[in-house]
Protein backbone atom coordinates (compact mmCIF):
# COMPACT_ATOMS: atom_id res chain seq x y z
CA UNK A 1 0.00 0.00 0.00
CA UNK A 2 2.85 2.42 0.78
CA UNK A 3 4.12 1.99 -2.77
CA UNK A 4 0.80 3.42 -4.03
CA UNK A 5 0.40 6.22 -1.52
CA UNK A 6 -0.80 8.96 -3.86
CA UNK A 7 -4.48 8.85 -2.89
CA UNK A 8 -4.48 8.21 0.87
CA UNK A 9 -3.00 9.70 4.02
CA UNK A 10 -0.82 8.16 6.71
CA UNK A 11 -0.65 9.99 10.05
CA UNK A 12 1.51 9.34 13.09
CA UNK A 13 -0.63 10.57 16.00
CA UNK A 14 2.07 10.36 18.67
CA UNK A 15 3.91 13.42 19.94
CA UNK A 16 6.77 14.86 17.84
CA UNK A 17 9.66 13.54 19.95
CA UNK A 18 8.13 10.07 19.95
CA UNK A 19 7.85 10.17 16.16
CA UNK A 20 11.41 11.46 15.83
CA UNK A 21 12.70 8.37 17.65
CA UNK A 22 11.16 6.10 15.03
CA UNK A 23 8.26 6.32 12.58
CA UNK A 24 7.06 4.92 9.27
CA UNK A 25 9.07 6.89 6.75
CA UNK A 26 6.23 8.40 4.72
CA UNK A 27 3.95 9.30 7.63
CA UNK A 28 2.87 12.86 8.30
CA UNK A 29 3.19 13.84 11.95
CA UNK A 30 -0.22 14.79 13.32
CA UNK A 31 -0.26 14.59 17.13
CA UNK A 32 -3.68 13.67 18.40
CA UNK A 33 -4.09 17.05 20.11
CA UNK A 34 -3.65 18.76 16.71
CA UNK A 35 -6.20 16.79 14.69
CA UNK A 36 -9.10 19.27 14.85
CA UNK A 37 -6.74 22.18 14.15
CA UNK A 38 -5.06 20.71 11.05
CA UNK A 39 -7.08 17.92 9.48
CA UNK A 40 -9.18 20.04 7.13
CA UNK A 41 -6.06 21.62 5.65
CA UNK A 42 -4.39 18.24 5.25
CA UNK A 43 -7.37 16.19 3.99
CA UNK A 44 -10.27 18.11 2.49
CA UNK A 45 -12.02 15.09 0.99
CA UNK A 46 -13.72 13.20 3.82
CA UNK A 47 -13.84 10.07 1.65
CA UNK A 48 -10.06 9.83 1.56
CA UNK A 49 -8.65 6.63 3.09
CA UNK A 50 -6.72 7.52 6.25
CA UNK A 51 -4.43 5.22 8.24
CA UNK A 52 -3.33 6.17 11.76
CA UNK A 53 -0.24 4.94 13.58
CA UNK A 54 0.77 5.04 17.24
CA UNK A 55 2.72 2.81 19.64
CA UNK A 56 -0.25 0.56 20.46
CA UNK A 57 -1.15 2.94 23.30
CA UNK A 58 -4.76 3.41 22.19
CA UNK A 59 -4.21 6.91 20.83
CA UNK A 60 -4.69 5.82 17.22
CA UNK A 61 -8.08 4.27 17.90
CA UNK A 62 -9.15 7.38 19.82
CA UNK A 63 -7.94 9.55 16.95
CA UNK A 64 -9.94 7.37 14.55
CA UNK A 65 -13.04 7.99 16.64
CA UNK A 66 -12.37 11.74 16.47
CA UNK A 67 -12.00 11.67 12.70
CA UNK A 68 -15.12 9.58 12.26
CA UNK A 69 -17.00 12.11 14.36
CA UNK A 70 -15.78 14.83 12.00
CA UNK A 71 -17.20 12.98 9.02
CA UNK A 72 -14.16 11.11 7.70
CA UNK A 73 -15.53 7.85 6.35
CA UNK A 74 -12.52 5.64 5.66
CA UNK A 75 -10.37 5.73 8.77
CA UNK A 76 -8.36 2.81 10.12
CA UNK A 77 -5.33 2.32 12.32
CA UNK A 78 -2.32 0.04 12.26
CA UNK A 79 -2.86 -2.78 14.73
CA UNK A 80 0.09 -3.04 17.08
CA UNK A 81 1.52 0.33 16.00
CA UNK A 82 5.13 0.89 15.07
CA UNK A 83 6.26 -2.23 16.94
CA UNK A 84 4.07 -4.37 14.68
CA UNK A 85 5.53 -2.59 11.66
CA UNK A 86 9.01 -3.55 12.80
CA UNK A 87 7.94 -7.10 13.66
CA UNK A 88 6.72 -7.47 10.09
CA UNK A 89 10.26 -6.80 8.89
CA UNK A 90 9.96 -3.12 8.03
CA UNK A 91 12.37 -0.44 9.17
CA UNK A 92 11.49 2.74 11.01
CA UNK A 93 12.89 6.12 10.05
CA UNK A 94 14.36 8.42 12.68
CA UNK A 95 14.42 12.21 12.62
CA UNK A 96 11.83 14.62 11.23
CA UNK A 97 10.96 15.83 7.72
CA UNK A 98 12.87 12.81 6.50
CA UNK A 99 11.57 12.74 2.89
CA UNK A 100 12.72 16.31 2.26
CA UNK A 101 16.06 15.88 3.95
CA UNK A 102 16.77 12.61 2.19
CA UNK A 103 15.88 14.31 -1.08
CA UNK A 104 18.25 17.17 -0.28
CA UNK A 105 21.10 14.76 0.30
CA UNK A 106 20.26 12.89 -2.90
CA UNK A 107 20.28 16.18 -4.79
CA UNK A 108 23.67 17.02 -3.27
CA UNK A 109 25.14 13.91 -4.85
CA UNK A 110 23.11 13.84 -8.08
CA UNK A 111 23.80 17.47 -9.01
CA UNK A 112 27.28 17.57 -7.46
CA UNK A 113 26.26 20.73 -5.59
CA UNK A 114 29.43 22.51 -4.45
CA UNK A 115 29.77 23.47 -0.81
CA UNK A 116 32.35 25.26 1.27
CA UNK A 117 33.48 24.49 4.82
CA UNK A 118 33.00 26.99 7.64
CA UNK A 119 36.76 27.43 8.09
CA UNK A 120 37.18 28.23 4.41
CA UNK A 121 34.44 30.84 4.42
CA UNK A 122 35.87 32.39 7.58
CA UNK A 123 39.30 32.56 5.91
CA UNK A 124 37.79 34.25 2.86
CA UNK A 125 36.18 36.83 5.11
CA UNK A 126 39.43 37.49 6.98
CA UNK A 127 41.27 37.89 3.68
CA UNK A 128 38.75 40.46 2.51
CA UNK A 129 37.60 38.33 -0.40
CA UNK A 130 34.49 39.69 -2.11
CA UNK A 131 31.91 37.16 -0.96
CA UNK A 132 28.16 37.57 -1.38
CA UNK A 133 26.61 35.78 1.57
CA UNK A 134 22.90 35.07 2.03
CA UNK A 135 20.79 33.32 4.66
CA UNK A 136 17.98 31.51 2.81
CA UNK A 137 15.90 30.68 5.88
CA UNK A 138 12.91 32.66 7.12
CA UNK A 139 13.50 36.26 8.22
CA UNK A 140 12.79 35.21 11.81
CA UNK A 141 15.46 32.50 11.76
CA UNK A 142 17.89 34.91 10.12
CA UNK A 143 17.39 37.53 12.83
CA UNK A 144 17.88 34.92 15.55
CA UNK A 145 21.29 33.77 14.31
CA UNK A 146 23.11 34.04 11.00
CA UNK A 147 26.64 33.83 9.65
CA UNK A 148 28.30 37.24 10.24
CA UNK A 149 27.82 39.51 7.28
CA UNK A 150 24.98 37.55 5.71
CA UNK A 151 21.98 39.29 4.21
CA UNK A 152 18.51 37.79 4.44
CA UNK A 153 17.67 36.07 1.16
CA UNK A 154 14.74 33.90 2.19
CA UNK A 155 13.40 30.96 0.27
CA UNK A 156 13.30 31.38 -3.51
CA UNK A 157 13.20 35.19 -3.26
CA UNK A 158 16.92 35.17 -3.95
CA UNK A 159 16.24 33.71 -7.42
CA UNK A 160 14.88 37.08 -8.54
CA UNK A 161 18.40 38.42 -7.96
CA UNK A 162 20.14 35.73 -10.02
CA UNK A 163 20.73 38.00 -12.99
CA UNK A 164 22.44 40.59 -10.81
CA UNK A 165 24.46 37.96 -8.95
CA UNK A 166 25.79 36.60 -12.21
CA UNK A 167 27.78 39.81 -12.54
CA UNK A 168 29.55 39.24 -9.23
CA UNK A 169 33.17 38.12 -9.60
CA UNK A 170 33.50 36.34 -6.24
CA UNK A 171 31.71 33.44 -4.58
CA UNK A 172 28.00 33.57 -3.83
CA UNK A 173 27.48 31.59 -0.62
CA UNK A 174 24.07 30.59 0.72
CA UNK A 175 23.42 29.12 4.14
CA UNK A 176 20.69 27.73 6.36
CA UNK A 177 20.88 26.09 9.79
CA UNK A 178 22.00 22.76 8.38
CA UNK A 179 21.97 21.51 4.82
CA UNK A 180 18.73 21.05 2.87
CA UNK A 181 17.58 24.60 2.18
CA UNK A 182 21.06 25.86 1.31
CA UNK A 183 21.68 22.94 -1.05
CA UNK A 184 18.39 23.58 -2.87
CA UNK A 185 19.06 27.32 -3.02
CA UNK A 186 22.60 26.89 -4.33
CA UNK A 187 21.49 24.50 -7.07
CA UNK A 188 18.60 26.78 -8.02
CA UNK A 189 20.95 29.73 -8.43
CA UNK A 190 23.36 27.63 -10.47
CA UNK A 191 20.59 26.51 -12.81
CA UNK A 192 19.64 30.18 -13.20
CA UNK A 193 23.17 31.01 -14.33
CA UNK A 194 24.97 31.85 -11.05
CA UNK A 195 27.73 29.30 -11.53
CA UNK A 196 29.75 30.62 -8.59
CA UNK A 197 26.93 29.79 -6.14
CA UNK A 198 27.87 27.37 -3.35
CA UNK A 199 26.29 26.16 -0.12
CA UNK A 200 27.88 26.63 3.28
CA UNK A 201 28.46 23.09 4.46
CA UNK A 202 26.33 22.32 7.53
CA UNK A 203 25.11 25.92 7.89
CA UNK A 204 25.07 27.77 11.18
CA UNK A 205 25.50 24.49 13.07
CA UNK A 206 28.69 23.70 11.20
CA UNK A 207 29.86 27.27 11.78
CA UNK A 208 29.28 26.97 15.52
CA UNK A 209 30.94 23.54 15.70
CA UNK A 210 33.99 25.04 13.98
CA UNK A 211 34.33 27.38 16.98
CA UNK A 212 33.05 30.45 15.14
CA UNK A 213 30.53 32.98 16.41
CA UNK A 214 27.15 33.59 14.79
CA UNK A 215 25.65 37.05 14.47
CA UNK A 216 22.40 37.83 16.25
CA UNK A 217 19.84 40.51 15.46
CA UNK A 218 21.04 41.14 11.90
CA UNK A 219 18.77 43.20 9.66
CA UNK A 220 20.38 43.24 6.21
CA UNK A 221 17.96 42.65 3.33
CA UNK A 222 18.38 41.56 -0.26
CA UNK A 223 17.41 44.91 -1.67
CA UNK A 224 15.59 45.45 -4.94
CA UNK A 225 16.66 43.39 -7.97
CA UNK A 226 17.15 45.11 -11.30
CA UNK A 227 14.38 44.85 -13.89
CA UNK A 228 16.68 42.75 -16.06
CA UNK A 229 17.35 40.36 -13.18
CA UNK A 230 13.63 39.99 -12.46
CA UNK A 231 12.99 39.24 -16.13
CA UNK A 232 15.79 36.70 -16.15
CA UNK A 233 14.32 35.00 -13.10
CA UNK A 234 10.93 34.79 -14.80
CA UNK A 235 12.35 33.30 -17.99
CA UNK A 236 14.68 30.94 -16.17
CA UNK A 237 11.92 29.64 -13.91
CA UNK A 238 9.66 29.12 -16.95
CA UNK A 239 12.36 27.04 -18.61
CA UNK A 240 12.92 24.91 -15.52
CA UNK A 241 9.17 24.49 -14.89
CA UNK A 242 8.55 23.28 -18.42
CA UNK A 243 11.37 20.77 -18.16
CA UNK A 244 10.04 19.50 -14.81
CA UNK A 245 6.48 19.04 -16.05
CA UNK A 246 4.90 21.72 -13.87
CA UNK A 247 1.28 22.38 -14.76
CA UNK A 248 -0.61 25.66 -14.97
CA UNK A 249 -4.09 26.53 -13.75
CA UNK A 250 -6.04 29.73 -14.42
CA UNK A 251 -7.86 31.73 -11.78
CA UNK A 252 -11.31 30.61 -12.87
CA UNK A 253 -10.49 26.94 -12.53
CA UNK A 254 -8.71 27.45 -9.20
CA UNK A 255 -11.83 29.16 -7.85
CA UNK A 256 -13.86 26.09 -8.89
CA UNK A 257 -11.39 23.73 -7.21
CA UNK A 258 -11.52 25.76 -4.00
CA UNK A 259 -15.30 25.35 -3.90
CA UNK A 260 -15.10 21.59 -4.38
CA UNK A 261 -14.36 19.05 -1.67
CA UNK A 262 -11.50 17.31 -3.46
CA UNK A 263 -8.08 17.21 -1.85
CA UNK A 264 -6.21 20.38 -2.76
CA UNK A 265 -3.27 22.32 -1.38
CA UNK A 266 -2.90 25.99 -2.26
CA UNK A 267 0.36 27.47 -1.02
CA UNK A 268 1.15 31.18 -1.18
CA UNK A 269 4.94 31.05 -1.44
CA UNK A 270 5.59 34.76 -0.96
CA UNK A 271 6.99 36.04 2.30
CA UNK A 272 4.49 36.29 5.14
CA UNK A 273 4.22 40.10 5.07
CA UNK A 274 3.07 39.98 1.44
CA UNK A 275 0.61 37.21 2.27
CA UNK A 276 -0.77 39.26 5.15
CA UNK A 277 -1.33 42.23 2.87
CA UNK A 278 -3.62 40.21 0.62
CA UNK A 279 -4.00 36.54 -0.32
CA UNK A 280 -6.43 34.11 -1.92
CA UNK A 281 -8.95 32.81 0.63
CA UNK A 282 -8.01 29.26 1.50
CA UNK A 283 -4.34 29.65 0.58
CA UNK A 284 -1.76 28.74 3.21
CA UNK A 285 1.23 31.01 3.85
CA UNK A 286 4.24 28.75 3.25
CA UNK A 287 7.24 30.44 1.61
CA UNK A 288 8.58 28.14 -1.11
CA UNK A 289 11.69 26.89 0.61
CA UNK A 290 9.59 25.82 3.59
CA UNK A 291 7.29 23.79 1.35
CA UNK A 292 10.27 21.85 0.02
CA UNK A 293 11.99 21.57 3.42
CA UNK A 294 8.86 20.36 5.22
CA UNK A 295 6.79 18.77 2.47
CA UNK A 296 5.54 15.95 4.68
CA UNK A 297 4.21 18.48 7.21
CA UNK A 298 2.01 20.21 4.64
CA UNK A 299 1.15 17.54 2.06
CA UNK A 300 -0.52 14.42 3.42
CA UNK A 301 -2.08 13.14 0.18
CA UNK A 302 0.70 13.00 -2.38
CA UNK A 303 -1.56 12.72 -5.41
CA UNK A 304 -3.68 15.76 -4.56
CA UNK A 305 -3.42 18.91 -6.62
CA UNK A 306 -0.77 21.27 -5.31
CA UNK A 307 -1.13 24.87 -6.51
CA UNK A 308 1.63 27.44 -5.90
CA UNK A 309 0.84 31.16 -5.90
CA UNK A 310 2.95 34.32 -5.91
CA UNK A 311 3.19 37.61 -7.78
CA UNK A 312 5.30 37.21 -10.93
CA UNK A 313 5.41 33.41 -10.84
CA UNK A 314 9.15 32.99 -10.29
CA UNK A 315 8.98 31.71 -6.72
CA UNK A 316 5.91 29.59 -7.42
CA UNK A 317 7.49 27.93 -10.44
CA UNK A 318 10.78 27.20 -8.66
CA UNK A 319 8.93 25.70 -5.70
CA UNK A 320 6.92 23.61 -8.13
CA UNK A 321 10.09 22.45 -9.91
CA UNK A 322 11.55 21.05 -6.72
CA UNK A 323 8.26 19.44 -5.66
CA UNK A 324 8.11 17.72 -9.04
CA UNK A 325 11.69 16.55 -8.59
CA UNK A 326 10.64 15.15 -5.22
CA UNK A 327 8.07 13.02 -7.02
CA UNK A 328 4.81 14.87 -6.42
CA UNK A 329 2.71 14.10 -9.51
CA UNK A 330 0.21 16.94 -9.68
CA UNK A 331 1.94 20.28 -9.15
CA UNK A 332 0.64 23.48 -10.74
CA UNK A 333 1.24 27.22 -10.71
CA UNK A 334 -1.50 29.85 -10.78
CA UNK A 335 -1.13 31.54 -14.14
CA UNK A 336 -0.67 35.27 -13.67
CA UNK A 337 -0.49 34.96 -9.90
CA UNK A 338 -2.34 37.25 -7.51
CA UNK A 339 -2.98 39.88 -10.21
CA UNK A 340 -4.77 37.34 -12.42
CA UNK A 341 -6.87 36.19 -9.48
CA UNK A 342 -8.04 39.75 -8.87
CA UNK A 343 -8.60 40.41 -12.57
CA UNK A 344 -10.89 37.37 -12.68
CA UNK A 345 -12.99 38.89 -9.89
CA UNK A 346 -11.45 36.94 -7.04
CA UNK A 347 -11.44 38.50 -3.60
CA UNK A 348 -8.40 38.74 -1.36
CA UNK A 349 -8.21 38.29 2.40
CA UNK A 350 -5.81 40.25 4.55
CA UNK A 351 -4.09 39.21 7.73
CA UNK A 352 -3.65 35.64 8.87
CA UNK A 353 -7.18 34.31 8.95
CA UNK A 354 -7.70 31.75 11.71
CA UNK A 355 -10.55 29.47 10.73
CA UNK A 356 -12.42 27.54 13.40
CA UNK A 357 -11.05 24.07 14.13
CA UNK A 358 -12.98 21.12 12.78
CA UNK A 359 -16.15 20.43 14.74
CA UNK A 360 -15.64 23.55 16.84
CA UNK A 361 -19.21 24.82 17.14
CA UNK A 362 -20.59 21.45 18.18
CA UNK A 363 -17.72 20.84 20.58
CA UNK A 364 -18.14 24.25 22.19
CA UNK A 365 -21.89 23.80 22.51
CA UNK A 366 -21.36 20.44 24.21
CA UNK A 367 -19.42 21.67 27.24
CA UNK A 368 -20.12 23.96 30.18
CA UNK A 369 -18.05 27.12 29.74
CA UNK A 370 -17.14 29.34 32.68
CA UNK A 371 -15.49 32.75 32.64
CA UNK A 372 -12.31 33.68 34.45
CA UNK A 373 -14.36 35.81 36.82
CA UNK A 374 -16.70 32.90 37.59
CA UNK A 375 -13.73 30.64 38.24
CA UNK A 376 -12.12 33.11 40.63
CA UNK A 377 -15.32 33.92 42.51
CA UNK A 378 -17.08 30.55 42.61
CA UNK A 379 -15.51 27.56 40.88
CA UNK A 380 -12.26 27.52 42.84
CA UNK A 381 -14.29 27.37 46.03
CA UNK A 382 -15.92 24.05 45.15
CA UNK A 383 -14.86 21.22 47.52
CA UNK A 384 -12.64 18.62 45.89
CA UNK A 385 -12.20 20.59 42.67
CA UNK A 386 -9.48 19.28 40.34
CA UNK A 387 -7.96 21.75 37.88
CA UNK A 388 -6.45 20.22 34.74
CA UNK A 389 -4.26 21.92 32.17
CA UNK A 390 -4.39 19.91 28.94
CA UNK A 391 -2.09 22.05 26.78
CA UNK A 392 1.59 21.57 25.95
CA UNK A 393 4.35 21.17 28.48
CA UNK A 394 5.82 24.50 27.34
CA UNK A 395 2.54 26.24 28.10
CA UNK A 396 2.27 24.57 31.50
CA UNK A 397 5.83 25.59 32.39
CA UNK A 398 5.25 29.21 31.48
CA UNK A 399 1.90 29.76 33.15
CA UNK A 400 -1.06 27.74 34.46
CA UNK A 401 -3.83 28.23 37.01
CA UNK A 402 -2.69 27.81 40.61
CA UNK A 403 -2.78 24.17 41.63
CA UNK A 404 -3.45 22.82 38.15
CA UNK A 405 -2.30 19.34 37.17
CA UNK A 406 -0.75 18.84 33.74
CA UNK A 407 -2.41 16.13 31.66
CA UNK A 408 -1.57 16.47 27.94
CA UNK A 409 -4.71 16.13 25.88
CA UNK A 410 -3.30 13.33 23.74
CA UNK A 411 -2.96 11.17 26.86
CA UNK A 412 -6.09 12.38 28.68
CA UNK A 413 -8.20 9.21 28.45
CA UNK A 414 -5.29 7.00 29.45
CA UNK A 415 -4.33 9.00 32.53
CA UNK A 416 -7.47 10.62 33.88
CA UNK A 417 -8.73 7.68 35.96
CA UNK A 418 -5.58 7.67 38.09
CA UNK A 419 -5.93 11.40 38.75
CA UNK A 420 -9.70 11.66 39.08
CA UNK A 421 -11.17 8.23 39.90
CA UNK A 422 -14.59 9.55 40.99
CA UNK A 423 -16.81 10.54 38.05
CA UNK A 424 -18.69 13.01 40.27
CA UNK A 425 -15.56 15.05 41.13
CA UNK A 426 -15.81 18.65 39.88
CA UNK A 427 -13.19 19.20 37.18
CA UNK A 428 -12.08 22.50 35.64
CA UNK A 429 -10.30 22.07 32.29
CA UNK A 430 -7.88 24.77 31.14
CA UNK A 431 -5.41 25.37 28.33
CA UNK A 432 -3.77 28.34 26.64
CA UNK A 433 -6.67 29.66 24.55
CA UNK A 434 -9.68 27.54 25.40
CA UNK A 435 -9.52 25.37 22.27
CA UNK A 436 -7.84 22.28 23.69
CA UNK A 437 -9.92 22.67 26.84
CA UNK A 438 -13.18 22.48 24.91
CA UNK A 439 -12.22 19.25 23.14
CA UNK A 440 -10.82 17.78 26.35
CA UNK A 441 -13.97 18.72 28.22
CA UNK A 442 -16.03 16.86 25.63
CA UNK A 443 -13.81 13.81 25.99
CA UNK A 444 -14.26 13.81 29.76
CA UNK A 445 -18.01 14.06 29.35
CA UNK A 446 -17.94 11.07 27.00
CA UNK A 447 -16.07 9.12 29.69
CA UNK A 448 -18.89 9.80 32.14
CA UNK A 449 -17.53 12.70 34.19
CA UNK A 450 -20.58 14.66 35.28
CA UNK A 451 -19.19 17.92 36.70
CA UNK A 452 -16.83 19.17 33.99
CA UNK A 453 -16.29 22.88 33.37
CA UNK A 454 -14.04 24.53 30.76
CA UNK A 455 -12.34 27.88 31.25
CA UNK A 456 -13.60 29.97 28.33
CA UNK A 457 -10.66 31.59 26.57
CA UNK A 458 -8.14 29.57 28.59
CA UNK A 459 -5.32 31.03 30.60
CA UNK A 460 -5.18 33.96 28.16
CA UNK A 461 -8.55 35.12 29.53
CA UNK A 462 -7.37 34.45 33.09
CA UNK A 463 -4.31 36.64 32.52
CA UNK A 464 -6.38 39.40 30.90
CA UNK A 465 -8.60 39.44 33.98
CA UNK A 466 -5.54 40.22 36.07
CA UNK A 467 -5.32 36.93 37.92
CA UNK A 468 -2.13 35.17 38.90
CA UNK A 469 -0.59 32.25 37.01
CA UNK A 470 1.89 29.76 38.38
CA UNK A 471 4.97 28.49 36.58
CA UNK A 472 6.49 25.02 36.91
CA UNK A 473 9.63 23.04 36.30
CA UNK A 474 9.20 19.97 34.12
CA UNK A 475 11.77 17.63 32.61
CA UNK A 476 11.86 17.55 28.79
CA UNK A 477 8.63 16.13 27.39
CA UNK A 478 7.75 14.38 24.14
CA UNK A 479 5.39 17.12 22.92
CA UNK A 480 8.09 19.73 22.22
CA UNK A 481 10.72 18.90 19.61
CA UNK A 482 13.53 21.43 19.82
CA UNK A 483 15.81 21.95 16.81
CA UNK A 484 19.25 20.38 17.22
CA UNK A 485 20.97 23.77 17.57
CA UNK A 486 18.84 24.38 20.68
CA UNK A 487 19.90 21.07 22.26
CA UNK A 488 23.65 21.55 22.48
CA UNK A 489 26.75 20.72 20.48
CA UNK A 490 26.44 16.95 20.67
CA UNK A 491 22.90 17.14 19.33
CA UNK A 492 24.20 19.24 16.42
CA UNK A 493 26.91 16.70 15.65
CA UNK A 494 24.47 13.82 15.86
CA UNK A 495 21.97 15.58 13.64
CA UNK A 496 24.49 16.46 10.92
CA UNK A 497 25.87 12.92 10.96
CA UNK A 498 22.33 11.56 10.65
CA UNK A 499 21.46 13.89 7.78
CA UNK A 500 24.56 13.23 5.71
CA UNK A 501 24.11 9.49 6.27
CA UNK A 502 20.59 9.52 4.78
CA UNK A 503 22.12 8.99 1.33
CA UNK A 504 25.41 7.28 0.69
CA UNK A 505 27.02 7.90 -2.72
Amino acid sequence: MLRQRDDWALFDVREPVEAERGHIASATSLPRRRIELRIEALVRDRGTPIVLVDDDSGRASLAARTLAGLGYRKVSWLQGGVAAWQAAGHRLATGNNVPSKRFGEQAYHDYSIPDVAADTLAAWQREGRDVKLFDVRTPEEYAEACIPGAASGPSFDIARHAGDLQQHDGPVVVHCAGRTRSLIAAQTLRELGVKQAVALRNGTMGWHLAGLQVERGAARALGTPSAASVAQGIHGSLRLAEAAGVGVVDATMLAIWLRQADNLYVFDVRQVDAYMAGHIPGAQAVPGGQVVQRADDFIAVRGARIVLVDDDGTRARLTAVWLRRMGFPNVLVLSGGIAAWRAAGGMLESGRVRRAPAGWLAARAGVRLVTAQDVEAQVLQQPGLVVLDVDTSAHFRHGHLPGALWVPRGWLEARIAALVPDLTTPVLVTCATGVQGVYAGGALGALGYRAVMVLDGGTASWRRAGYRLETAELPPQDDILLPPYARGEQAMRDYLAWETDLVRP
